[in-house]
């Protein structure tokens, strides 16, 4: 652990296996689904579910008093709490810069988000924009669909390929793409994993698969829904609306509180059949890339 003092604030690093872990993560849990992200990576590096190579947490501190968390796992982008001050921003990007100047983007609350790409492009010269503008989402009562043909089923290793096939496609569409190598550690990593605590299930219409959403992430009390995704000619049919709301009310009656998930804004459809499921819009959320546009 290093520590780096300005004033009565300070900075430590640490890893989630260490003794700093447990209060970063009871400043976390006083907004739990907003902090989904750290929460959940930090719970599977602690429980050795995940590994992380060269991976960033930090924990600021104002008069002892914990004020903002901020994870990075390169080469992804640096994801910080909400409701960060401009003091713990400048303290944060300080730090980061000695470990990493090339730093990919930041992901946080808007903002939160916004103010640290400020001070990370003064400071570097480095511009930014927005890569994809979310708006995340929480639900603690499932509003049931019907009409909808078909069934939920757990995805086994012999969905393997066409579920690797299918999260490239999702990642052509909602992010910057995933090379096949990366999909397929994907979802190996999560057929391989505790049920418990991360799976994929699957919606079957006469017998065959349509659309498919999986859940991890695991917070004290909530789950993140995510990875939802329905090829383009099976569109329309209400197949994802069922595959979400059916796999929401299998994740409450095993005793989460609530699901989390999170919508590109730029697709009206998903925001909208989210809402009709039960899920509720919390924070809205922007995935930044520094560097040229």
């Amino acid at each position: 652990m290093r520590k780096f003092e300005n004033a009565i604030m300070q900075i430590k690093r640490f890893v989630p296996k260490d003794d700093t872990w447990p209060r970063a993560e009871a400043f976390l849990l006083q907004r739990e689904a907003e902090h989904n992200l750290i929460l959940g990576m930090g719970s599977s590096l602690r429980l050795g579910e995940r590994h992380a190579d060269n991976a960033y947490f930090a924990l600021i501190e104002d008069a002892g008093a914990p004020v903002a968390v901020a994870m990075c796992t390169p080469p992804y982008e640096l994801v910080i709490s909400c409701a960060a001050s401009p003091a713990a921003l400048r303290q944060l990007a300080d730090d980061y810069y000695s470990v990493d100047p090339n730093l990919a983007g930041v992901n946080g609350e808007n903002p939160t988000a916004l103010a640290f790409a400020d001070i990370w492009s003064s400071m570097t010269g480095r511009p930014y924009r927005i890569q994809v503008a979310m708006r995340l989402y929480k639900l603690t009562e499932v509003n049931p669909v019907s009409g909808v043909s078909g069934e939920m089923r757990a995805a086994r290793q012999e969905h393997f390929e066409l579920l690797t096939e299918w999260t490239m496609a999702f990642a052509e569409e909602a992010m910057d793409g995933m090379s096949q190598q990366d999909a397929a550690a994907m979802i190996y990593r999560i057929l391989s994993a505790d049920q418990s605590r991360n799976g994929l299930r699957l919606w079957v219409d006469d017998g065959q698969i349509v659309s498919m959403a999986s859940y991890g992430r695991m917070t004290a009390h909530g789950v993140t829904v995510n990875l939802v995704y329905t090829p383009p000619e099976r569109r329309g049919k209400g197949y994802a609306s069922a595959c979400v709301a059916a796999l929401s009310q299998e994740l409450l009656d095993r005793g989460r509180t609530f699901c989390s998930l999170y919508t590109d804004l730029a697709n009206p459809t998903s925001n909208h059949i989210y809402q009709v499921i039960g899920y509720q819009p919390v924070i809205d959320v922007n995935q930044l890339r520094f560097g040229d546009a």
